[in-house]
């Protein structure tokens, strides 16, 4: 607290204030500030969205959450051992991923769901650390392995549209946790990747970021004591059974047998799938009658290519004809749904129309074709 200027004391003041129903902790807000140059009103509103997607994933209790089994086997990274000054490190394997194979294999809900599971497993370890140290620990050091990282395995468009978007949750709910990144293993298209990426991460992460060259071993032996660094970054730890990766998840290729059996069809093809066109710039409105509360309306979708938004609303007989009259019960929100079927339900406890509405409204240029279903049920 006593290196921060007249300036940014005023501005914390200032945000306490303002998010005083969210925490009452400095360095925890400290952290938001930092993250927008201390431009209050610009970290009021990142911490409030933060709290929105808290809501959304149940952050609350994601740490309890198991997620499936192949995101587990198959999603690289992990913590491990701590640096010279007591800091948590994190092994960020992203040259291993198959992003094409997880994304066959799990919805893309839960692969981001993982994400911010680490967000908050970060914050537990963090506070183990100052436990342990005596001191407050509130960064973490990460080393990046692009060991693998291709063209051909990582520059599909979709897979890197949601790397990116990892990448911008990340820096969006989990800011100023970074001490250190340490790049090793960067193949020859790095500036590209990089380039891509750069725009997602702030300016203060960007000056955190090391390319290590050859010696790559060598610095992370001067950072990370020998012993907490595992045999395959070169230091002495290894793991059970004699695992020089100390357990960290080195990812791969996802065998087929995880890829979701549905994967590109409905679970219910055939004479209860309809199917539609939906041209650029409109939508198509679904409407169901419910007539008895309590009812449950589910839905499966899917598109042949690119993505499509989904809502669900609701009106009472009462309001009229138009579903503009209704009232968002789940808002619009975009499924990436070509490769794996996007599922849902909703509980009805009034009677009236819910309208199940696929929007196209963002494309000017693209047509998207859809296949779903739904059916109502006590």
């Amino acid at each position: 607290m006593s290196q921060l200027s007249s300036s940014q004391e005023k501005a914390l003041r200032k945000f306490r204030q303002r998010v005083s129903d969210i925490s009452d902790d400095d360095h925890e807000l400290l952290r938001w500030l930092r993250a927008r140059n201390f431009d209050v009103d610009k970290s009021e509103a990142m911490i409030r969205n933060h709290v929105t997607i808290r809501e959304k994933y149940d952050l609350d209790h994601v740490l309890d959450w198991t997620p499936p089994e192949v995101l587990r086997l198959y999603q690289p990274g992990r913590f491990f051992g701590e640096d010279t000054d007591g800091n948590p490190v994190f092994y960020d394997v992203s040259g291993g991923i198959d992003m094409k194979g997880l994304m066959k294999s799990a919805r893309e809900s839960d692969i981001i769901k993982v994400i911010l599971q680490n967000g908050e497993k970060t914050r537990s370890i963090l506070k183990i650390q100052s436990d342990k140290h005596g001191k407050r620990i509130d960064l973490v050091t990460v080393v990046m392995d692009l060991e693998g990282l291709s063209l051909q395995r990582h520059f599909w468009k979709r897979g890197l549209d949601l790397y990116l978007e990892l990448i911008r949750l990340t820096e969006s709910n989990y800011p100023e946790q970074l001490k250190v990144c340490y790049v090793v293993n960067g193949p020859r298209i790095l500036s590209l990747l990089y380039g891509l990426c750069k725009p997602f991460i702030a300016d203060e992460t960007k000056k955190k970021i090391h390319f290590l060259g050859r010696e790559w071993k060598d610095v992370l032996r001067k950072v990370i004591h020998p012993d907490q660094l595992p045999s395959h970054y070169g230091g002495d730890a290894m793991g059970i059974d004699g695992d020089p990766a100390c357990g960290i998840c080195l990812g791969g290729t996802v065998p087929e047998k995880y890829f979701l059996a549905n994967a590109g069809h409905l679970s219910k093809d055939g004479a209860d799938c309809r199917r539609a066109t939906i041209s650029a710039g409109h939508k198509l409105d679904v409407n169901v009658e419910v007539t008895d509360p309590e009812s449950t309306l589910r839905w499966e979708f899917r598109t042949e290519q690119n993505d499509i938004a989904f809502a669900l609303m609701f009106k009472s007989q009462r309001t009229g004809s138009s579903s503009e009259d209704g009232e968002f019960l789940l808002a619009k929100e975009k499924k990436e749904c070509d490769l794996i079927p996007e599922k849902g339900q909703y509980l009805c406890s009034q009677t009236g129309i819910y309208t199940l509405r696929f929007d196209n409204t963002s494309s000017w240029i693209k047509s998207k074709k859809i296949f779903f279903y739904y059916d109502l049920s006590k």
